[in-house]
């Protein structure tokens, strides 16, 4: 991955973002990274996520590409079941006993759980939306693969 890129440098669209990462990886990496399941993307938000997280300044200073990514999201309802399946499904259901799971009063709850992890586009959630997208463009493209290196 890059470094810091200077604030003029920053990307404000997603398509950016992901064309700067694959351009930086190596043939390797990003074949490796096509063949990990969409399940295990969650194992990456505390260290591809916190490269994204820092590079692209999702912390402060690119309220562009946190506007980009919240306008995604809403132009693409889907991928808040998606998130919400790939990086917080487990963990708010790691707080529950197995016999709440199945509950009324459960199901309420994570509806609760789930408008507010999507109430506001932060960093965190910005950087897991560009994993994704990341990930399925060269699930969709495998010319990605080739093309980019």
């Amino acid at each position: 991955m890059p470094d810091m890129l200077q604030n003029e440098n920053l990307p404000s669209e997603i398509g950016e973002v992901i064309q700067i990462i694959f351009s930086k990886w190596s043939e390797e990496e990003k074949q490796v990274f096509s063949m990990i399941e969409m399940t295990e993307l969650n194992s990456l938000k505390l260290t591809l996520g916190l490269d994204i997280r820092n590079i692209f300044q999702l912390w402060s200073g690119n309220q562009k590409l946190l506007l980009a990514c919240k306008q995604e999201i809403e132009k693409r309802p889907e991928l808040k079941e998606i998130l919400w399946k790939i990086f917080y499904l487990s963990s708010w259901e790691e707080g529950l006993l197995d016999e709440e799971k199945q509950g009324e009063r459960a199901k309420e709850e994570e509806k609760s759980a789930f408008a507010e992890v999507f109430s506001e586009m932060n960093a965190y959630l910005s950087s897991e939306l560009i994993i994704y997208l990341t990930w399925n463009s060269l699930q969709k493209n495998q010319s990605n693969l080739v093309q980019l290196s």
